[in-house]
């Protein structure tokens, strides 16, 4: 499937091929466009192949070099509102990208998600309930699953893998929540685990997405520890863990069509 996606993505020069033909291969594909392109003109304009995710901001400074201004409106539209939702902004720098644009209606968008945003974090408080561990702040980490099955026995835990820059993570956090609230009662435990993230940067999503129950940032040990076990490097991304603190799914599906799986379980 991979080696078909990228030889789709080869042969492709334009967007509105690509959100045309796009039901063909994925309901997420308009996922797959922003990542392509974002590799595309990170290569293409900064002239180095990435390998790993890069600051939105550079992405941004790529994507002002699209010559079709609908197309770079739209790419520039989607990373400020993703580095906006990541709480790693400044105003100024936001506001100097919003009056580079030269789009009415894309330029105001960024502005109210800005505004609506802010306005957010300023109202919202830490939950007092709410436990924070941040081990990439000590010296020596212990694995992470480790601390999941002495933490949380007897109970069923949907873990939630996610990073502050990761705009479909954040997008599912409501769902997550609410899996807590359907099944809380019938010990199922909802646990974030934060990657690849600066502590800082973490600590302001959590607020700003009013994130409850238990919250751990993991150091990049604690990470590849645990992508050894559960595979995979993309976010987001969601496992089970049994009473008996066993995996029992490595791969879980996302909150937001999961429910019935985490029914069965508790």
């Amino acid at each position: 499937r991979d080696q078909q996606l990228a030889s789709y993505f080869n042969e492709i020069d334009s967007i509105y091929t690509l959100v045309e033909e796009g039901g063909k291969y994925s309901s997420n594909f308009p996922n797959f466009i922003i990542v392509y392109f974002s590799l595309k003109i990170y290569k293409e304009q900064l002239g180095s192949e990435p390998t790993k995710w890069k600051r939105m901001q550079n992405f941004i400074d790529a994507a002002f070099q699209f010559d079709n201004v609908l197309n770079r409106e739209y790419f520039i539209t989607s990373y400020l509102c993703q580095l906006i939702a990541s709480g790693d902004f400044t105003d100024e720098y936001i506001n100097q990208q919003m009056a580079k644009m030269e789009t009415p209606f894309y330029r105001d968008y960024v502005g109210r998600y800005y505004t609506v945003l802010n306005n957010q974090l300023k109202r919202s408080k830490l939950d007092v309930s709410l436990v924070l561990e941040d081990f990439t702040q000590k010296e020596k980490t212990t694995n992470i699953l480790d601390v999941l099955k002495e933490e949380f026995k007897g109970q069923v835990v949907y873990v939630d893998v996610w990073a502050t820059w990761c705009g479909s993570c954040i997008g599912n956090f409501p769902y997550s929540k609410k899996l807590k609230a359907l099944y809380g009662d019938q010990g199922l435990e909802v646990v974030y685990l934060g990657v690849s993230s600066q502590s800082s940067v973490w600590q302001k999503v959590i607020q700003m997405q009013e994130l409850g129950g238990y919250q751990y940032l993991l150091s990049e040990d604690q990470r590849a520890e645990l992508r050894q076990v559960i595979g995979g490097n993309m976010l987001p991304h969601y496992f089970i863990l049994g009473r008996d603190g066993k995996i029992v799914e490595k791969k879980a599906l996302s909150p937001r069509i999961g429910r019935a799986s985490c029914r069965e379980r508790v």
